[in-house]
């Protein structure tokens, strides 16, 4: 876990230049304590934002990109493994064709499964196009969200982040979980 205090100070000193690749990494708490900073004076908002959203894109496209480039790269019993076959992945192919958009957003404002959803589109050889549009609408609209917590309630980054661990560690157990008994059910049959 960051020491937020130590990242707020980082910011503030050497701000936007700093700002994108923590982002990429951490981007949630970082958005929001830029935010916060951004109405003490330090940032433009605008400026702010179009960095946040940049960097984030960035991250995405990463995990995107690995799944895309890869999935061919992975050896056919680990496929198998996992449970991802040719039959299905075609069946995921599928699902990103017909509700990419949706599964895109889900996974943007699900704190934790972003990075496995990013990695399944790619996987599924969701196309560009599409993908970069839902993600990028999804990334706006969250960005914006948390620079406007980071605005209003910022003062409490530190319980926020608290807040946005334990979130992640939920989510990611749950995920986990439900992987697991997938697994355990297709491996079963």
């Amino acid at each position: 876990m960051l020491d937020l205090s130590a990242v707020e100070a980082l910011i503030r000193s050497h701000g936007l230049l700093i700002v994108a690749p923590i982002a990429v990494v951490e981007g949630p708490i970082v958005s929001i304590i830029a935010g916060h900073l951004a109405a003490r004076g330090y940032f433009d908002f605008l400026v702010l934002t179009i960095v946040l959203i940049v960097a984030d894109l960035a991250g995405d496209l990463v995990f995107y990109g690995l799944g895309r480039f890869g999935r061919d790269r992975l050896s056919p019993r680990l496929m198998a493994r996992l449970g991802l076959q040719q039959a299905r992945a075609d069946a995921l192919a599928s699902q990103f064709r017909r509700r990419g958009g949706q599964i895109l957003f889900f996974g943007k404002f699900t704190q934790g499964a972003g990075a496995a959803i990013l990695f399944a589109a790619g996987a599924a050889r969701m196309p560009f196009g599409p993908f970069f549009l839902y993600n990028g609408c999804a990334t706006v609209l969250k960005s914006v969200a948390l620079v406007a917590i980071g605005a209003f309630f910022g003062h409490a980054y530190s319980q926020i982040g608290d807040w946005l661990g334990a979130l992640t560690v939920a989510t990611f157990g749950l995920l986990v979980l439900v992987g697991a008994i997938w697994l355990w059910k297709t491996q079963s049959r």
